[in-house]
């Protein structure tokens, strides 16, 4: 079934719109639209997603693409099967995004497509910033496991988390369940992570980039 459910923590996958709208030709999916059924000229071929990506490698969307015209939403059921039918190009994986919860105060469900772009340091080295992208879903506990991850941080070392605001201005994260979004976290922000020292002590801000 292509019908758009939203419901919190379920996973939608971005389609390219002109693959899809080939596709529905094909197979008469609208009965108004049955003139080219089968027809081999319009055949869809392999899911092809390479239009919607500005990066064909790490496969990052072209931003301020429009539902509906640049690409459909499907659920991961339907998706399987276009897949199982037609396969994908190759080299291409497939772009998941999560339904989440949005608003302050009256919540409604909608299709997170793009992620947020945190930039990611380890107080000891300034030099080295890692971008990566987290929903606004995720939590500040899964932001320190990937930093655990990317600078090979032990689980036994003692860690806390710091956003960076403006030139100077510090704020520990310090609730692990607290997620991006009502951590008030933004595309791009800086977050340092701060190993504790042997001798028990926190470095301090002093090794904070500028």
């Amino acid at each position: 079934s292509l019908k758009m459910e939203l419901r919190k923590g379920i996973m939608k996958r971005p389609l390219k719109n002109f693959w899809f709208q080939q596709w529905k030709k094909y197979v008469g999916f609208d009965n108004w639209d049955m003139y080219n059924v089968g027809d081999r000229s319009i055949y869809p071929g392999p899911i092809d997603n390479s239009g919607l990506f500005s990066d064909q490698v790490t496969q990052a969307l072209k931003e301020h693409l429009i539902d509906q015209m640049d690409y459909v939403l499907v659920p991961t059921d339907a998706w399987n099967k276009l897949v199982s039918w037609y396969g994908c190009l190759e080299g291409q994986s497939p772009i998941v995004r999560k339904v989440i919860e949005q608003g302050m105060f009256v919540k409604h469900c909608k299709v997170e497509v793009y992620l947020l772009e945190l930039s990611l340091y380890e107080n000891n080295n300034m030099e080295k910033v890692i971008k990566q992208h987290f929903s606004k879903a995720d939590t500040v506990d899964t932001i320190e496991k990937k930093m655990r991850t990317l600078f090979s941080i032990p689980t036994k070392k003692e860690t806390q988390l710091w956003s960076k605001y403006l030139s100077n201005i510090y704020e520990q994260l310090t609730n692990p369940k607290c997620t991006v979004q009502d951590a008030g976290l933004f595309h791009g922000q800086l977050i340092g992570i701060e190993v504790k020292n042997e001798d028990g002590t926190w470095p301090g801000h002093v090794l904070h980039p500028k």
